[in-house]
């Protein structure tokens, strides 16, 4: 068994203890699913065990469970002795708090990750400014997700950084950060300078095709909206305002 597909399976904890024999014996194991598996952080002892014992995972999802900070922080030893390529902790309860966890994870992953998901968990600006400099070292970052995570307009210098970083940066996902009934980052309140920068940054990722930018801001063709979003020529196969 190469890959272990579990998602939406509602088994919880319970069931993972019951699943843990069978799993840590699975050595060629690559891709470990258990999104939206109704696991807590009463199960990280045993959800660490079978990451750390699982051959030599490169894929590891754990979205749709309700891990808080505190289970993340005791996955923290199982998410670092693998070289993953993808790992996505979406909606997964996760605050500010975590960028510590997150951090250390990245300064061993940083050479292999490709794809991080940390949508619909309370990042924030500080949580993102955090991660940051270790995040500017994931050269081979292909997709980013960081929809409703609580940014502000604090955050678009350090995602412009990012994205001068990044040469292979395929997706980038914002969605729902800034719209201006519900969050702080209401666009028309942004710098028109730091606007700017952020999308000529987007226009000069030459391997970007696909960006989520929905929810962001009212109206696309107003002035006080990204400037000349069109007009800078930006080339992805798939912008979603």
């Amino acid at each position: 068994l190469r890959e272990a597909n579990l998602p939406k399976n509602r088994f919880g904890d319970e069931g993972l203890f019951v699943l843990h024999a069978g799993l840590v014996s699975c050595k060629a194991l690559t891709s470990l699913d258990v999104g939206f598996c109704r696991l807590t952080a009463g199960c990280v002892d045993v959800l660490g065990d079978i990451i750390s014992r699982c051959g030599n995972l490169r894929n590891v999802n754990l979205r749709g469970n309700e891990l808080c900070d505190r289970g993340l922080a005791s996955l923290e030893p199982a998410l670092c002795s693998h070289e993953l390529r993808v790992l996505n902790v979406w909606d997964c309860g996760l605050t500010n708090e975590s960028c510590g966890t997150l951090s250390n994870v990245l300064r061993v992953q940083r050479s292999h990750l490709a794809e991080l998901h940390l949508g619909w968990n309370r990042i924030d600006d500080a949580g993102l400014l955090a991660m940051a400099e270790l995040l500017r070292h994931c050269k081979d970052m292909a997709k980013f997700v960081m929809s409703y995570c609580h940014l502000t307009a604090a955050s678009l210098p350090v995602l412009t950084n990012l994205l001068h970083q990044w040469s292979r940066v395929e997706e980038l996902n914002l969605r729902g950060q800034l719209d201006a009934r519900h969050c702080p980052l209401a666009m028309e309140r942004v710098d028109v300078a730091v606007k700017v920068q952020f999308v000529a940054a987007m226009v000069r990722c030459e391997t970007l095709k696909t960006v989520e930018l929905s929810r962001n801001w009212v109206r696309d063709d107003a002035d006080v909206e990204l400037p000349g979003l069109r007009r800078l020529g930006l080339e992805v196969q798939t912008m979603l305002l």
